[in-house]
């Protein structure tokens, strides 16, 4: 099983622990199988690693190491011929719980395929290695208690001057066999191979751009040495150290005495509503586990409850409502308009989309309500709304108009069902003046001649109706109102009007001084009522 550690995610690990593991054991013998280049990464730091790791969650990890083969190079091919035709295997599968192995650098030095492959073969080629690799694969899974992880090929030194091949074109094919490694190697076999975890240590190495070592962790930039240097060791002992314990913990080991060895049961969210026979509901899928000895078991549960028992009928995860129009409020625009006004009737609803609406208005009384002569046009609901208009009318309020100004309310119905709703609010309407009816708080209706004035004879008065439909009374002319009018004289009104005296004449005014423009000035008293005067140009 392959995992980049760098890209794994915690809560993704803990998914998978919870999935795939069985029961999870605290204390474990891990044997780290090396040669020069896993050495040096030990030493950098892993035994400390894990020594922080156990104190910090309880766990025995025993992080043991050896140089293996201690007589021979660790190839594919030496460990084809240890672990399958020299079953060596066996005393490391019993003794440890986790296997760690490895190959030098030198088998990166992949040379070209010759079309002759051969598990036994000592050459290093692509063909042979997957041969190898096909039957450790096989023989590894025939002990599925045991974790085996598979570093990756170290990389060679960009210096490097391999004997067969170009250095070039050998790191090229150890990439290539790298990849088949992680994405095909444990998919081509037809076994279980739970047990096989890979630790891509070249992929932490390399400079993708050529396949060599890393630049940067180089030991020398002149000479050829493919050890790594402490930069690449100090930096992979984490990564490492850590994917060893992941690799642990998402490890089904197969190993319970009673149920608290097991996981703990896994509690599934609720699913979305969704509808079943007419009705919604809700599921999850809850894991419970127990111990069969030796191996945990899980066993899926499909809960499923009830959410709503629907009346008529269930879709899309929610129950079916009824769709009848159901008015919910009805008012008029304006509650206080003259005659004539012209106001809207509003009415609200739900689901009344497209529904046709009639109206009826009446006068608002204690006893009786008086119907209105016109009626609003029927109209239709837009959405929750609809609305039609009226010119308001003008009735007497009670008994010869002694309730005052008249108020109104309408009914809204639905012309399908008959269903209807009162309007919320009443209408009072004022009377129209100049209409030429005298209404209610009226005095006076003279239709388009209110406000044009009366002329009072003398001694008498006259009435007109002003803009108001007010009435207002005028008074003539009459003695001793200190004007001396034209019905009146000395003898008729001597309040008024002043004794005859000397006619009238002009005085300081010769003629032969009088030239066009002067100003002439008449004295005298009581010239009369309509005194005439006539100026001569000639004297």
């Amino acid at each position: 099983m392959y995992f980049n550690i760098d890209d794994m995610k915690k809560g993704m690990l803990i998914f998978v622990m919870l999935l795939f593991s069985a029961s999870f054991v605290s204390s474990l013998d891990i044997d780290f199988l090396h040669h020069s280049t896993g050495r040096n990464v030990y030493e950098a730091g892993v035994s400390d690693w894990f020594d922080a790791y156990n104190l910090e969650h309880g766990t025995d990890y025993n992080f043991l190491e050896e140089w293996y083969p201690f007589t021979r190079d660790n190839y594919p091919v030496n460990y084809w011929k240890l672990w399958i035709s020299e079953n060596h295997l066996e005393i490391y599968g019993e003794d440890y719980d986790v296997i760690i192995w490895k190959h030098c650098y030198p088998g990166s030095d992949v040379l070209e395929d010759i079309g002759s492959a051969s598990a036994d073969s000592s050459r290093k080629s692509i063909e042979n290695y997957k041969l190898q690799y096909a039957d450790l694969r096989e023989k590894l899974s025939e002990y599925p208690d045991t974790l085996f992880i598979l570093w990756t090929l170290p990389p060679r030194h960009r210096n490097h001057n391999p004997s067969f091949g170009s250095a070039s074109s050998n790191a090229q094919r150890a990439t290539d066999f790298t990849e088949w490694v992680k994405n095909d190697w444990l998919d081509e076999g037809s076994g279980n191979y739970e047990n096989l975890y890979i630790f891509d240590f070249r992929g932490h190495m390399i400079n993708p751009s050529d396949n060599f070592l890393k630049y940067e962790y180089e030991l020398s930039h002149s000479g050829d040495d493919s050890h790594p240097n402490s930069v690449a060791n100090n930096y992979v002992v984490p990564i490492f150290s850590q994917f060893v314990v992941d690799s642990i913990e998402s490890f089904s080991w197969g190993i319970c005495q009673d149920d608290s060895d097991c996981p703990n049961d896994i509690i599934g969210s609720w699913s979305s509503n969704y509808c079943e026979n007419g009705d919604v509901y809700q599921s999850r899928i809850n894991v419970d586990y127990s111990c069969v000895i030796p191996d945990c078991i899980s066993e899926e549960i499909n809960e499923k409850v009830l959410v709503e028992d629907c009346l008529e009928g269930c879709l899309d995860g929610s129950c079916i409502v009824s769709q009848n129009c159901d008015l919910t409020s009805a008012s008029w625009s304006e509650i206080e308009v003259e005659e004539g006004t012209e106001v809207s009737l509003n009415v609200q609803g739900n689901n009344c989309d497209g529904q046709e609406v009639s109206f009826e208005i009446w006068e608002d009384d204690f006893i009786l309500n008086d119907p209105v002569i016109i009626t609003p046009f029927n109209v239709y609901f837009s959405g929750s709304n609809a609305s039609s208009t009226w010119i308001v009318e003008w009735q007497e309020d009670g008994l010869n108009g002694m309730s005052g100004n008249p108020e109104y309310m309408f009914r809204a119905s639905l012309v399908e069902d008959n269903a209807y709703v009162i309007s919320n609010n009443l209408l009072e309407v004022s009377p129209l003046c100049s209409n030429s009816i005298i209404q209610t708080g009226e005095d006076c209706d003279d239709g388009s001649q209110n406000g044009v004035s009366c002329n009072a004879p003398y001694m008498g008065s006259c009435e007109y109706c002003n803009l108001n439909c007010e009435v207002v009374s005028l008074t003539g002319s009459y003695c001793e109102d200190g004007t001396c009018d034209s019905e009146e004289d000395f003898v008729s009104c001597p309040e008024d009007c002043e004794e005859p005296g000397e006619g009238p004449h002009i005085d300081s005014v010769s003629e032969d001084n009088l030239v066009d423009g002067d100003l002439i000035i008449i004295t005298g008293q009581n010239f009369g009522n309509s005194p005439d005067f006539l100026l001569f140009d000639d004297f």
